[in-house]
């Protein structure tokens, strides 16, 4: 009966966590920052998909910290998913293993 608490309260653990990610990367950008040569002159774009169309939307002349920051966020939100990706596998184990048949 002790493991089936301790599986619980791993459950629970994880589901938060799973929720924190989650909000985490509710407050990042979705777009993603693309910069398009015109004129000999650099220019930034944020670039949505809106079902089969991909959307740019102009954000200003080209800056290198700027471009960088999006850079960072871009590659945060891949590493949140891939967290989510075997939080949700855990999540998916410690379910099953809690509503196994009791053993002894």
């Amino acid at each position: 009966m002790a493991i089936r608490g301790i599986l619980a309260e791993e459950l629970k653990n994880t589901v938060q966590m799973c929720r924190r990610f989650e909000s985490e990367i509710r407050k990042l950008p979705k777009e993603v920052m693309v910069v398009k040569n015109i004129r000999n002159r650099k220019y930034l774009y944020l670039a949505r998909r809106d079902g089969p169309r991909i959307v740019y939307r102009y954000y200003g002349k080209y800056d290198q910290a700027v471009f960088v920051k999006f850079k960072k966020s871009k590659q945060l939100r891949r590493k949140y998913m891939e967290n989510i990706k075997i939080l949700k596998a855990q999540i998916k184990a410690l379910r099953s293993a809690l509503r196994g048949p009791a053993t002894i």
